[in-house]
C-alpha cells in the first residue's frame, strides 16, 4: 500500500500506481489525479467526507470574503475548514489557482504552516477533526521519512485577527457540571418553569428522568412538539419560521421564561471553577488558533495562566459569570439553550 497504493481524490477509489508513483488520471470517473497514499490518510480522508459530505466548488472561496446569516454559520465553516484542508493537502485542481483569491488563500496556509513547524520535515498533512466531541478543527501533521515528528492542534476562528474578538472560543456542554448548586440548572428548571410552557402549549408535563435526559441533546425526544413550535416562531429558524402569532408568542414565552430561570439560578448557585479549570486545561492546552480576517491569517497562542480562572475574581451577573484568569485576562461565560430555551441542549460559551 505505502509504495504502490493509490486513492483517486474524486471518488475515492483505491487504484494501483506504477512504480516511480507518477499521478495519472483515474479512468472510471476522469478524477484530476491519484497520488500514493498511506493507509492511515486514506482512513482519514474517508472519515472526513463522511463527515462533511460537502462537495466543493470553485465559487466557495468567496465563503472567505463574504458574511454570511447567522442561520448558515455552521454549513459555512464547515465548508471554509474543509477548503484549507483540501488546499493545504494539495487536492484543489491548479485551475482554480488562477483566481486570485485561491492563490492567495493557499499561500497565507503555506505561511501557517511554517510557524512552529519542526527544523527539518518534508511532508504535512492537515486533519479535519469534525463534531462536537473535538476541541480543535484540525490536527496539522508534519512527517520526516514517512514518520509523524510532530503535531499541532489547530482551531480556526473566521473574521477575527485577534482571540479576544471572538464570540467564543469554547463551549462546555453540560454546564450544570460545572456550577455549584443543590439542584441542577435542568431540575431547578423543570420544578419551577416547565409547566408554565407545557400549559401555554397545550400538554402534559414530561417524565421528569427523560425529560432531564433529553435536554443534553440536539433534538429533544421529550417535547419534539414544543421544540417544534419553538423554532416555528423564530425568525432566524431557516426553513422553519411561520410567522403565525401563535408560534411567534410561544417563542417569546419559551425566552423570556429562560431567561427568568437563569437570573433567578444565579442567585442560589455558583461556579465552580476548579472543576471548569481542568476541563478547559485539557481542552485548550498546546492549541493553537488561525484567525482569518480580510484575506490574512494570524497566528495566536495562550499560556495556561490565560485560561486559568482566579477563584477570586468570578461575579455571577445572569446570564454570565464575569471572571479574570491567573494572568489578568476577562472571560465571560454565558449560560445559554443552544436547541430551544428550555427545551434542549444548555451550555457555557465562553468569550
Amino acid at each position: 500500500m505505502n509504495k504502490l497504493g493509490g486513492v483517486c481524490y474524486k471518488c475515492l477509489h483505491i487504484i494501483r500506481l506504477k512504480k516511480n508513483g507518477h499521478i495519472y488520471k483515474h479512468k472510471m470517473c476522469e478524477g484530476s489525479g491519484t497520488k500514493p497514499i498511506r493507509l492511515e490518510e486514506f482512513i482519514e480522508k474517508i472519515k472526513q467526507v463522511k463527515s462533511f459530505d460537502i462537495k466543493i466548488n470553485e465559487s466557495d472561496i468567496d465563503k472567505f470574503y463574504d458574511m454570511n446569516i447567522k442561520s448558515d454559520n455552521d454549513i459555512c465553516n464547515k465548508v471554509r475548514e474543509l477548503i484549507i484542508s483540501m488546499i493545504a493537502n494539495n487536492d484543489i485542481i491548479d485551475e482554480w489557482y488562477i483566481n486570485e483569491k485561491w492563490n492567495k488563500l493557499r499561500d497565507e496556509i503555506k505561511k501557517f504552516e511554517k510557524i512552529n513547524s519542526p527544523i527539518k520535515y518534508d511532508k504535512c498533512n492537515w486533519i479535519t477533526k469534525a463534531g462536537r466531541g473535538n476541541s480543535n478543527d484540525f490536527d496539522l501533521k508534519y512527517f520526516y521519512e514517512d514518520k509523524i515528528i510532530k503535531t499541532r492542534r489547530v482551531e480556526f476562528k473566521y473574521n477575527v485577527n485577534k482571540i479576544s474578538d471572538c464570540p467564543q472560543w469554547s463551549s462546555p456542554m453540560n454546564p450544570s457540571r460545572y456550577i455549584k448548586c443543590v439542584k441542577t440548572y435542568e431540575e431547578y428548571f423543570y420544578d419551577n418553569y416547565l409547566l408554565k410552557l407545557c400549559e401555554a402549549f397545550g400538554r402534559e408535563m414530561p417524565e421528569k428522568v427523560e425529560y432531564l435526559k433529553q435536554t443534553q441533546c440536539d433534538i429533544s425526544k421529550s417535547i419534539p412538539d414544543m421544540q417544534e413550535k419553538y423554532y416555528k416562531g423564530s425568525s432566524g429558524s431557516k426553513g422553519r419560521y411561520t410567522g403565525l402569532d401563535d408560534d411567534i408568542n410561544f417563542y417569546k414565552l419559551c425566552i423570556n421564561t429562560s431567561k427568568e430561570s437563569v437570573s433567578n439560578y444565579f442567585n442560589i448557585c455558583k461556579l465552580d471553577h476548579e472543576i471548569l479549570n481542568k476541563y478547559l486545561i485539557e481542552k485548550q492546552k498546546d492549541k493553537e488558533y488561525m484567525l482569518y480576517k480580510n484575506g490574512i491569517i494570524y497566528h495566536e497562542v495562550h499560556t495556561v495562566d490565560d485560561y486559568t480562572i482566579d477563584g477570586c475574581n468570578i461575579v455571577n451577573e445572569s446570564p454570565y459569570f464575569k471572571c479574570k484568569t491567573v494572568s489578568g485576562k476577562k472571560i465571560n461565560i454565558l449560560f445559554r439553550w443552544k436547541n430551544g430555551n428550555g427545551i434542549a441542549f444548555p451550555a457555557f460559551q465562553i468569550s
